[in-house]
């Protein structure tokens, strides 16, 4: 059975699309805790399983992680206080699952793939798969970001691949498995530090508009749910690898560039009464 499900799940075994799909599993909790029609509700919540299941498929765990810490973050959301609870609960429930099936199903050797707890508990991080590689790759990302913090190496993994071989050849990774860290390694603090000020003005306009909307079942008080959802989903999933490039980095800006519209537009309607 396992083996049947990892072949099946090679067809999704890649990064791009599994961080598409966090999109689609965030609209399924904005639709649901913004909308008042039951069909609409439902439909979201149909497409928003299949890019579920097709994230369980590609058997990573950083999506996964992604969606449970979400779970946690959406208690902050500027709903009531009934549907914090309820979003919490249905988080909580989907997290749990989620858990259960990476741990405990027929494809949980998927994701446990070359994960060795002996390997970390003795120290030797490189050889208990991603999640020591991950322990031994960012304290000697940090070291070098530590010595160099305001002077990059350029943009893309070919230019760490040129400047810093040693590092490259000691992590096993042409990155640090963190967008952050990934940042100021190509690119100097300054743009790491511009880019989180950024990311919290999202944030910040994002529950301002929300809480001035007067209707919250419209296209924008869905929209914006969506958006302030799956930033969350977006940038935990982002810290435990290099995916914030190429496709990945266009569709984030794209949806960045739709939501300033969404909150201009809201603004623009407030002026005018």
């Amino acid at each position: 059975t396992y083996s049947a499900l990892t072949r099946w799940s090679n067809l999704f075994s890649y990064k791009t699309p599994s961080t598409y799909c966090l999109f689609f599993v965030a609209l399924g909790f904005g639709v649901f805790f913004s909308s008042k029609s039951s069909f609409q509700v439902f439909k979201t919540i149909t497409i928003s399983l299949f890019n579920l299941i097709v994230i369980v498929l590609s058997v990573l765990k950083a999506p996964i992680v992604a969606i449970c810490l979400t779970a946690i973050c959406v208690c902050f959301l500027p709903f009531d206080t009934k549907r914090r609870f309820e979003l919490f609960i249905a988080g909580s429930l989907i997290a749990a699952l989620l858990i259960f099936i990476a741990l405990f199903s027929p494809i949980s050797k998927g994701f446990m793939r070359g994960e060795k707890l002996s390997a970390i508990l003795h120290g030797k991080y490189s050889k208990s798969g991603s999640f020591g590689s991950r322990l031994h790759g960012y304290p000697l990302y940090v070291k070098h970001v530590l010595k160099h913090p305001f002077i990059g190496v350029g943009i893309g993994r070919r230019n760490i691949k040129k400047a810093l071989p040693d590092l490259v050849k000691k992590t096993g990774f042409p990155h640090g498995h963190n967008v952050f860290l990934n940042t100021i390694v190509q690119q100097g603090i300054q743009s790491a530090i511009a880019l989180i000020i950024f990311i919290l003005l999202k944030f910040k306009h994002g529950f301002r508009t929300l809480k001035e909307l007067t209707v919250l079942d419209s296209p924008i008080g869905i929209y914006l749910s969506t958006y302030i959802i799956w930033l969350c989903m977006f940038w935990l999933r982002s810290s435990f690898d290099d995916m914030f490039r190429h496709s990945i980095s266009t569709f984030y800006w794209v949806l960045a560039a739709f939501f300033t519209f969404c909150v201009m537009s809201q603004q623009q309607e407030e002026k005018n009464g």
